[in-house]
């Protein structure tokens, strides 16, 4: 490793991510490791210093590889990587396609990641594809069936990597759940009460978001939400809120400052909607019949009212 003289660093750890193999060394500027593994992996390197840690993460090949490094005030940088071709298709695959991430290109995008998916269906790799092949498409079940024959195929053969339930046990979930028992679920109220959520009536629909107070483009979304309500209750949709976060004191406080009057919930840690949906993308919007059946999942409140327009 490069190092410019103004840190003192005291050691490094490198480990791969599941943590099978885990190794410690005193700082030297050429550190040597020898790891088991005989497929592509992914590995955090963190080197330590005057109580700081800096660290980087790299999917590397099996066999000998050399990474040069060096760190700035702010960070680990890895320079060059020499014998691990899946380091560079990784950074690559990021590069090449952020074109595609920007004009929300998610068919083209999605027909990269399938291919990915099933050219390193032989090793973890394949799994960092599939993560983001279902956060792109966990909202069309159809999509979602094209990429579980590949699935079917891996099998369980990686079930001990850190990203497998992220992939094989979030797409079982999502195409499983047709419809929530919403009297199952206990919530938290803005005055710190333990409540169910109010049944619907002559209401036709539920729209259930999904969020949090550091999220974005949830809060850009509440916003437009705020001006749409009287179109949410003139088709009769009962608009409800389940936040994700853990401080009731906190949430008063966003929605008094924004005056937002609908009905707002926090999640118990008991039993969550979110796990048992499968929720990992925020914010997330659920239309729900009055039966409980889920009629739609969209990720923005855009959608949400594309989806009204041409079903409502």
């Amino acid at each position: 490793m490069k190092n410019d003289g103004k840190h003192k660093f005291e050691k490094i750890d490198v480990f791969d991510i599941s943590q099978k193999e885990f190794y410690t060394i005193k700082y030297q500027d050429t550190a040597h490791f020898s790891f088991k593994k005989t497929s592509i992996d992914l590995y955090n390197i963190r080197y330590h210093a005057n109580g700081k840690m800096y660290r980087q993460a790299a999917w590397l090949d099996a066999g000998s590889i050399k990474i040069e490094l060096h760190v700035d005030d702010l960070a680990l940088k890895i320079d060059t990587v020499l014998n691990s071709s899946i380091y560079y298709e990784h950074l690559n695959f990021y590069k090449n396609n952020a074109s595609l991430y920007q004009k929300k290109d998610t068919a083209t995008l999605s027909d990269l990641l399938l291919k990915l998916y099933e050219k390193h269906i032989d090793n973890p790799y394949s799994l960092q594809a599939g993560e983001m092949y279902i956060g792109l498409n966990q909202n069309s079940k159809k999509d979602l069936l094209r990429f579980k024959s590949l699935t079917d195929r891996q099998g369980d053969k990686f079930s001990w990597f850190f990203l497998y339930p992220l992939v094989h046990e979030r797409l079982h979930k999502i195409l499983a759940i047709t419809s929530l028992d919403l009297n199952a679920y206990t919530f938290i109220d803005p005055s710190n009460k333990k409540v169910k959520l109010p049944t619907l009536t002559d209401n036709k629909y539920y729209l259930l978001d999904f969020w949090f107070l550091a999220c974005k483009p949830c809060i850009s979304d509440h916003k437009e939400i705020f001006k749409k309500q009287p179109l949410l209750a003139e088709k009769k949709i009962e608009l409800i809120s389940i936040s994700t976060d853990d401080s009731v004191k906190e949430l008063n406080h966003y929605l008094n400052k924004n005056n937002y009057k609908w009905a707002n919930y926090l999640e118990t840690d008991i039993k969550k909607i979110t796990k048992d949906v499968g929720i990992r993308i925020y914010p997330t919007y659920l239309i729900l019949d009055k039966s409980g059946k889920i009629i739609s999942s969209q990720n923005t409140f855009d959608n949400v009212l594309k989806w009204l327009e041409n079903n409502n």
